[in-house]
């Protein structure tokens, strides 16, 4: 009698798994038809990161089995450190959980930042939304309009966590080309420097998504409000051919292998992820999902009818420039984490 109870409460238990509802046995169709999909971001409302995000948060669904919802939900702390390390750590790991993350938290591990608790060549990458270029600018009421100005008057920037490209950029400027900057940090986002300087709280933002700033302020450069001082790419930007690279303010080649370090997230601007141990087949289609919305010109075009900059990748080719980025020679490496601890080169 006792095994056969034994015996039916093992059946019953083993049919209740795999019914619908319950993750065991369950079809991915079936898992994402029944709830939807929360987008972390790591930044507060109205920056270009939470822009991006609600964009794609607008279609990804209908790119999924079950054709999930996409809600996004604001995660800001430490220029998104924050939502990198809970992603990693404590996130649900179900499929239910996907995040944005700023583009410096790939380089943070290998940087060493304090409070990066994660490895970024074991993440779940989706894939990006951009492939961008950040600018180093100055409030036009400041008269700086070059760079060589800053040897010889302080600017004063907004910057967000300290990994974030808006505190190391500045920092390996001031250190290796002898820029007279001072770093404000701490704010929760980009929109709020912007509000900053337009309050005259601060002068000027190094790190700021050309993209990002597009399709949040795009008058603001054809106004005169900004003065662009420099790209933060290894080319210059088609649409501001007269802005000089960071790379070309470099006195040597050793600076200009520090300074390409430094920026090379930006190829990997808008960067995605999931959790760790998301179940094979979810993070299949995650992944497959995503590579089927940036390849759909429809998708492009309504973004770039917003305003929005697109030059996506997958999550192959982010995979690869992870692990490409984290085999530089520890040299150069090294240098990097003294600069963005506030030390000489």
């Amino acid at each position: 009698m006792a095994s056969t109870c034994r015996r039916a409460l093992y059946v019953a238990g083993l049919l209740a798994a795999l019914t619908p509802g319950n993750a065991i046995g369950q079809s991915v169709e079936d898992f994402y038809k029944s709830r939807p999909i929360t987008l972390q971001v790591g930044y507060a409302p109205g920056g270009g990161y939470d822009v991006y995000a609600r964009f794609l948060s607008r279609s990804y669904g209908q790119y999924l089995p079950g054709k999930p919802n996409v809600v996004v939900q604001n995660v800001p702390g430490a220029g998104s450190l924050k939502l990198a390390n809970q992603l990693y750590h404590s996130a649900p790991r179900d499929g239910s959980v996907i995040g944005a993350i700023g583009r410096e938290q790939i380089t943070a591990p290998l940087f060493k930042v304090k409070g990066a608790q994660f490895d970024a060549t074991k993440i779940n990458w989706l894939g990006t939304l951009d492939r961008s270029t950040s600018l180093c600018v100055a409030w036009h009421t400041t008269g700086v309009t070059e760079n060589r100005q800053l040897l010889d008057k302080e600017l004063m920037l907004g910057g967000t966590g300290p990994a974030s490209l808006t505190v190391v950029l500045p920092t390996a400027l001031r250190n290796l080309l002898g820029y007279k900057l001072k770093i404000i940090p701490g704010y929760p986002g980009g929109n709020e420097i912007a509000l900053a300087l337009e309050r005259g709280e601060v002068q000027g933002r190094c790190g700021w998504s050309y993209s990002s700033l597009m399709s949040t302020y795009p008058s603001w450069i054809s106004e005169g409000k900004l003065n662009v001082l420099a790209a933060a790419s290894s080319k210059r930007l088609p649409e501001l051919p007269n802005v000089p690279t960071v790379l070309e303010l470099a006195n040597d080649e050793r600076t200009r292998q520090i300074l390409s370090l430094i920026v090379a997230p930006e190829e990997m601007a808008r960067p995605y992820l999931a959790p760790l141990d998301v179940p094979a087949d979810r993070l299949s289609a995650l992944r497959e999902g995503f590579s089927k919305l940036i390849r759909d010109p429809r998708f492009i075009k309504e973004g770039r009818a917003l305003g929005l900059e697109l030059d996506p990748g997958d999550w192959k080719e982010m995979t690869e420039d992870v692990a490409r980025l984290y085999r530089t020679p520890e040299e150069i490496v090294a240098i990097g984490r003294r600069l963005i601890a506030g030390e000489g080169p």
